[in-house]
């Protein structure tokens, strides 16, 4: 990965030595590991389309759907 930009982060002195342990712990720059938390925190994740599907159904086992009058959801949403 070619790294072309700088950038400063300003931290408290609680999470910049968490950041310091982890990287000896770990064996990493503290860049490193910031680097690697954008990518899990922020990129967009390639599901597969199984693995959407998979998600959507464990959603909709959790979902309450109790009292829901779905034929006014309906004709409300004729009306746009």
């Amino acid at each position: 990965m070619l790294l072309n930009q700088r950038t400063n982060v300003l931290l408290n002195e609680t999470d910049y030595k968490m950041l310091k342990e982890l990287s000896k712990k770990n064996n990493q720059t503290i860049g490193e590991l910031i680097r690697h938390a954008i990518s899990k925190t922020f990129k967009p994740q390639n599901k597969t389309k199984a693995q959407l599907l998979k998600h959507l159904r464990e959603l909709g086992k959790t979902a309450n759907t109790k009292g829901i009058n779905y034929k006014q959801l309906i004709e409300d949403g004729r009306k746009y």
